[in-house]
This record gives structure tokens, sequence and C-alpha cells, in this order.
């Protein structure tokens, strides 16, 4: 009674006031409803409802006949027993979406998917026997073959999901869609429409890695031609789009470009020979020493062609050393050298001959080697299709019986000219996911032959290294492995049978690099300016054992074939990383944003087969993957100073 009365009293004080959610009080309150929601967040609810199901005698929900006639109703899957003993379907009416299924409709759609799948997959397996590809599924092309969670067959796509939480494929929303096709596009291309990139339509996440300059990178977009090198608007830097134009095109014209002394031309060109030549052999060693000798000894009047030669070999050298020594002189001097000669481009088109053609190739190899793409896409393939226009791309062979010069040399020459043009075109149009230029079938030249091209000033050389080009007579090997990966697996019609031309191509890839000399190989065998070449080779085949075996593209549900693909992008990707550390501390790495794609990709491959890999990685693994990460920092430190401290930052951020 004393208990009553008090809170008798106690609901009838006035004094008493109720409970206010902001007091203190009410914030227990809120803690102690955080911590039920919180206690069951961190259980299974599904299967709690499932060990509770077996001891229910009644049925969640009573089937309509039952729940209209007010009968006791049960959980037997083929039906309740009053409809099994009335001998009438037993349905049920879902009271949220109306619709009435019969009992056991749900396990019949199992089953029938199940039985329809194994049915697919047997018709598939008849037309690999046949020798066709089957056609890739509605659903996502990259799923592999599970969609479990934590299940190591996850998709490229769905790990990017997880991070940008976007729709995929062509589920996307318009709003994505139009959004993704205005990104910003390069001030020189402000009118083009969308990205326009082969193999890459801006709703396809299968090849959303390329999109020109733009790199999706675990649901990170990095977006490469946002970054700057030095100050000011980049439509008007020296080695811009813009400036190409103008100067090239006569809207403002160099009147003159001083040469250095001839001691320093002869230092650069020794320097050109024993680091551009070994890849891009476009002058003769022989030929060059001989016409520097004449300009200076002789007082030869060089033509157009020779005048852009020696001035595109003092600009590339003088930007290299720009690049790696940050000598604001020679960057000056490097300008000065481009603008004078690509005054005389014009008349470099409209001549047509060889020296023409080598000097307009030095030009593309100058504008390949920028930080930034500019012109570099644009020049080479006009310059291709002055090749092509000359004849450049077809055999001697082609033209017996007429006035064509039969001359070895001239014939040598032109086989170094198309292949070193051929380089610079795949390499860039791949890079920017554009066509290529040629099909294999559209060329007959053959490889370059090796041909020894040393000086009387060379001494003591082995017979391999009086040839200053061996590394590009591999390049032109590679040529058409590269070419037939991207009119295969990188093409917007695919041609289907994935797993045959990757096996294929990978086949034709292993047999390369196998099959280069050991003296270009890494290792401690080579010795002085072939140690680079070597970790360069490396480079390039493992770029396209990624490209060729890069998660984003695998069309198989293979899980054999998955496993092999990321075991051989884990392998290259490590290659590559050993390469990048040995040409940092030769101050030998790339300067374009070329290269650093490719070190990119080979750090997020990594890192997403790591995470596809995650319930089985070990602690030595994974402290390797430490190391590795650091020693890729430790590359992009150097790859900031040749680019510009922006991209270091960056990557520093997402490592």
């Amino acid at each position: 009674m004393l208990s009553r009365s008090l809170s008798t009293e106690t609901k009838h004080d006035p004094s008493h006031k109720k409970r206010d959610v902001g007091d203190n009080d009410g914030g227990d309150f809120l803690s102690k409803r955080s911590r039920v929601e919180e206690s069951f967040s961190n259980i299974d609810l599904s299967t709690f409802q499932k060990k509770k199901s077996p001891v229910a005698t009644r049925t969640g929900q009573a089937c309509d006949r039952c729940k209209i006639r007010k009968i006791r109703c049960d959980a037997r899957p083929e039906g309740c027993s009053p409809c099994m003993q009335n001998n009438t379907i037993c349905r049920t009416t879902d009271r949220i979406t109306g619709r009435a299924t019969s009992r056991g409709h749900t396990e019949t759609l199992e089953q029938d998917n199940a039985a329809l799948a194994s049915y697919l997959l047997e018709l598939q397996q008849q037309l690999r026997d046949h020798g066709l590809e089957p056609k890739q599924s509605p659903e996502d092309i990259l799923s592999y073959l599970s969609s479990e969670p934590g299940s190591r067959a996850t998709s490229f796509s769905d790990a990017a999901q997880s991070h940008d939480n976007q729709p995929r494929g062509n589920a996307r929303s318009p709003d994505t869609q139009i959004s993704h096709q205005h990104i910003a596009l390069p001030h020189f291309r402000a009118g083009c429409v969308g990205d326009n990139y082969f193999g890459v339509s801006t709703d396809n996440n299968a090849l959303g890695s390329i999109e020109g300059t733009s790199l999706a990178l675990f649901g990170t977009k990095i977006d490469l031609v946002e970054f700057t090198v030095g100050e000011g608007d980049p439509a008007t830097a020296p080695m811009s789009y813009h400036s190409f134009l103008r100067y090239a095109f006569a809207e403002t014209r160099q009147s003159h470009c001083d040469l250095p002394s001839f001691e320093k031309c002869k230092l650069y060109a020794d320097w050109y020979f024993r680091s551009f030549q070994p890849f891009v052999p476009v002058l003769c060693r022989l030929d060059f020493s001989s016409l520097l000798n004449r300009i200076f000894l002789e007082a030869y009047q060089p033509s157009p062609a020779e005048v852009v030669m020696v001035h595109m070999l003092m600009a590339s050298m003088d930007f290299q050393i720009h690049a790696r020594n940050a000598d604001e002189k020679c960057l000056q001097d490097s300008v000065q050298h481009y603008h004078y000669a690509i005054g005389f481009v014009p008349e470099l088109i409209a001549s047509h001959t060889l020296e023409d053609m080598q000097a307009l190739t030095m030009i593309c190899g100058h504008l390949r080697c920028q930080p930034r793409p500019g012109a570099a896409w644009w020049f080479t393939h006009t310059v291709m299709s002055l090749a092509i226009e000359s004849g450049l791309h077809r055999s001697a062979s082609a033209w017996k019986g007429s006035s064509f010069n039969q001359d070895p040399h001239h014939l040598e020459m032109r086989k170094r000219v198309f292949w070193t043009l051929l380089f610079y075109t795949v390499q860039i149009s791949g890079k920017l996911g554009r066509p290529m230029p040629l099909r294999i079938e559209d060329f007959d030249i053959e490889v370059p032959k090796a041909i020894d091209d040393d000086l009387p000033s060379d001494l003591d050389l082995s017979p391999f290294r009086k040839c200053t080009y061996r590394a590009g007579i591999e390049t032109a090997k590679l040529m058409p492995i590269v070419l037939n990966i991207y009119s295969t697996i990188y093409t917007i019609n695919s041609t289907g049978q994935y797993e045959r031309n990757a096996k294929r191509l990978g086949d034709e890839l292993d047999t390369f690099y196998a099959s280069i000399p050991n003296e270009l190989k890494v290792g401690e065998h080579t010795k002085d300016e072939a140690r680079v070449a070597a970790l360069y080779l490396d480079l390039l085949v493992g770029e396209h054992q990624l490209l060729l075996h890069h998660p984003a593209v695998c069309r198989t549900r293979s899980p054999e074939v998955i496993a092999r693909s990321l075991d051989k992008c884990l392998t290259w990707s490590t290659k590559i990383l050993a390469a990048a550390v040995q040409l940092k501390s030769f101050k030998s790495l790339d300067t374009t944003l070329y290269g650093t794609t490719t070190f990119l990709a080979a750090i997020f491959i990594t890192l997403f087969i790591m995470q596809q890999r995650r319930k089985e990685i070990t602690k030595k693994s994974f402290r390797q993957l430490q190391v590795d990460i650091e020693l890729w920092l430790d590359v992009f430190g150097e790859v900031g100073h040749l680019l510009g401290m922006a991209i270091l930052d960056l990557c520093s951020g997402l490592c």
C-alpha cells in the first residue's frame, strides 16, 4: 500500500516533469537502444529464424483458402494439410506485392534454374569442342564463378563497385552516363563528344581501365591529363598541342637556332646512340657522324631533313638532361631546337624522301618522350600515313623490276624507319586506348638486320655490341604480337574465342621472351648500355603480359584459366617492379605518362590479386607485399620528379 501510494503521488505531482529526450536519462535511453540495435546487427538474423522455424507448428502466413475459411494452416512444403485433403492448389498471396504463388514455387524455380545452368554449360562445352568460343552471358562478363561473400572468384568490377558504389554495366543510371561522357577533356579536344576510344564505350565497365589518359583503379578514377608540367596555362606551354601547331604550320616560325660547338654535338650524338638508338634506330650512326663532320669542317649546307635531324637530336638530349638533372638552361635550349626544327614540317611532308621520313620520325620520338601526350598521337599517325604513302610498309621484293632504289643500305634504313614509327604509333595508341594504325596483314616489310655501325674510335667492342640497335630488332619482333593482342582482346567487336586467343598470344609472348639474346636479358652478364636495354625489354614484355591477362578483360568462367591468368599477372608485376627499381638506380626511368600507367597497373593488379586471395595470404607474403609497396613508392619518388610532384602525391595517397 505504501509503494502504491508513493507511485500515485508521483504520478499526480504537478512538479514532476516528463522525461525529455535531451536529458541525461534520455541519453541513457538512446544509448540502450543503440546497444540493442548493435546486438541485432552483429548476429545473423536469418540463421536465428531458421533455428526457430523447425519447432513452430504453424506456418508464418496461412494460405488463402485457410485464411478465408479460418481454419488451422500448417507449413508443409508441398502444401498445407487442408489443401492436400481437399486436393486443391495451396496458394498464398504476398501481403506486400499482392502476387499469389503456389507453395513450393521458389524451390521449383531453383531446381529449374540449376538444371538449365547445367544444360547451358554442356552446350558451351560442345561449342568449345568444335573450336567456337561461346557468346558472353548477358550478366557481367567479369563475374567469375561465384558471387558469395568472401569468395575468391569475385570479379574486378565487383571490387571496384564496393569502393565507389556505382551501378555496374548497362544498369548504370542515365545521370552517371552523362557525367561520365562529359568528364574534362584536354583543352585541344574541347569540341569532342566523349572520349571515343576503341574498345571502350562510356558504359562498358569491362574495359573501363583503358580510357585514354584516364585510369580506373579499384574504384578510383585518375585523369592524367590534369597533371601539368611547370607553371602557366598548358595551352601555351612550349610542348603543348597548340604550340606544335603554331610552330609547325607557320603561324609562328622561329627564324634561326644556332648549333652548339662541334665537340658538344659529337658528345650529344655519342650519348644519343648509346641511349635512344638501341630501341629506335632512325639514324645511321656512320652517316650522322659524317654529316656533322661536313657541317662543321667542310661548310656543308644541309638539306631541310638533315637540319631537322641534327636539331632534333640536340633537342632530345637537352630535354633528357633537364628531366634528370633539373637543368633549366638545357630545357630552354631543347625548346629552341625543337621549335626551330618543326618549322620545317610542311617541307618535309611535301618531299616524301627517306631522309624526310627519318626527320619526321625523330620529331615523333621527341613528342613521345614528353611527360604529357600533347600532339604525339595525332602527329605520329600523320607521319605513318606518309610512310604508307611512300611505300615504307612494303617489302623491297614488291618493287623488283622498277626503278626503285635497291641499295642494301637504303633498304635497311627503310626497315628501321618503318619499324620505329610503328613502335611509336602502337605504343601511343595502345596507351591512349585508340585504334591501331595497321593490321599485321597490311604490311610485309621485313625486320631489320643487325649490321655493324661502330665508328673507328670505338675500341674493344664485342661482335654483339658493334651493332647499336639490337634491342630495336627485338622490339620489331614483338610488335606483331602486340598488334594481335589489340586486334583480338582490346577491340570494339570481339572476335570471340577468348581462351584460345589468350593462350596462343601468351605462348607467343613466352616464346619471344625466351628467344631474346642472352646479351639483352637481365642478369649479371649484361654490361653497360645493354643493362638498360634489357630492363626495358622486360618492361615491354611485362606490360603486354598484363594487358593480355588483366582481370578486367578476362572473359572465361574456367577457374583454372582464371587462376593461371592471375598467377601470370602477379609474376610479371614482380618483374616490372624489379626492372623499375634498377632503372631508377641507373637514372633511366621513362619521362612519360605512358610508362607511369604500366607501373600503376602493376601495383593495383598486385593489390587486387592479394585481395582476391586474402584467405590464403601468409604473414610472409603480406610482409613481402609491404616491402613491394615501399619500393614502388620509392620508384614514384623519382617519377614524381620527372612528371611533376602531383603524381607522387597521388600515388602516395592511393598506396
